[in-house]
Formats: structure tokens, C-alpha cells, sequence
């Protein structure tokens, strides 16, 4: 008895800890998206664009400036031990694509949060530079993690 016992015990404590670890993971995940959508929709009356020149009629006492965000989101250890599972299997990792989605457009919202905060109603030229960060050394040993940096910058302006 002493020993199914200790058995239980052994298998159930990293089970729970694994669905903990993948329940906070998607909660936060889940959470992020949902104040993403927010802050889309607050942000929906300044016009984004990537068109180089300025979109529109261009208020002349406001001069155009540079703004710019940078990024990086990361995925969960245990996110990232089943994408790198999905890997050896092939076909699409969504893990990753969610972590560029999510990078993607907060950096989006943040340079759009800039310029309203420095009030201006619009961006133009917006431009997106990324980098995968995707494995680090850690004793000689490649240690897989899901990154994703995000550089966004663009030119804000007011129009008319």
C-alpha cells in the first residue's frame, strides 16, 4: 500500500504541475489577447498606414515625427516543449505563430499609443523589422524558448 502510494504521488504532483503550467500559460495568453482587442478598438480613430507618403491632408502646424516600439514576447517553458514536439511531427507550430501575433500587435499598439499621446491622429511609413530569439546556450546545452522581438516605427502626423 505504502508503495502505490508514493507511486501516486510521484506520477500525480508533475502532472498537476504540467496542467497548472499549461492553464496559467493559456489564461495569460488569453488575457493579453483580449487587451489587445481593447486597446485595437480605442486606438480605431488613429488612421495607420504603411504608405510612405502621408494619406490624406497634412495639418502644417504640427511637425511629423518618428515614433517607434519594441517588442518581445515569449512563450511559456511548457509551450515551447510542445512546439519543439510538434517540430519532430512537422506541420504548422501555432505556438509560434501565436508569439509573433501577439508581438506583432502589441508593438502596432504601442506606436499607436505614442503618437495619440503626443497628439497626433495618424502614422504613416509603419514598418516592422522581427527577430526570432528562438534558442539560447545555457552550460553548453541549446535550451529552447519561444521569442519573438518586434521593432515597429513609423512616421506620426496630423491630419486634417
Amino acid at each position: 500500500m505504502g508503495d502505490f502510494f508514493f507511486l501516486f504521488l510521484n506520477l500525480s504532483v508533475p502532472i498537476v504541475l504540467i496542467l497548472l503550467g499549461l492553464t496559467v500559460g493559456k489564461l495569460t495568453e488569453r488575457r493579453h489577447f483580449a487587451r489587445l482587442r481593447r486597446d485595437e478598438a480605442a486606438l480605431a480613430g488613429v488612421l495607420a498606414s504603411t504608405v510612405r507618403s502621408y494619406p490624406g491632408d497634412v495639418d502644417a502646424r504640427a511637425e511629423p515625427t518618428l515614433v517607434a516600439a519594441n517588442v518581445v514576447i515569449s512563450a511559456d517553458y511548457l509551450m515551447s516543449l510542445l512546439a519543439t514536439l510538434r517540430k519532430i511531427i512537422g506541420g504548422r507550430v501555432r505556438t509560434y505563430e501565436r508569439v509573433m501575433e501577439r508581438a506583432r500587435r502589441e508593438a502596432s499598439v504601442r506606436i499607436l499609443k505614442e503618437a495619440q499621446a503626443m497628439g497626433y491622429n495618424a502614422v504613416c511609413n509603419i514598418r516592422m523589422e522581427k527577430t526570432d530569439l528562438m534558442s539560447s546556450r545555457k552550460k553548453g546545452k541549446k535550451q529552447a524558448t519561444a521569442m519573438a522581438s518586434v521593432y515597429v516605427y513609423g512616421t506620426a502626423y496630423n491630419r486634417v
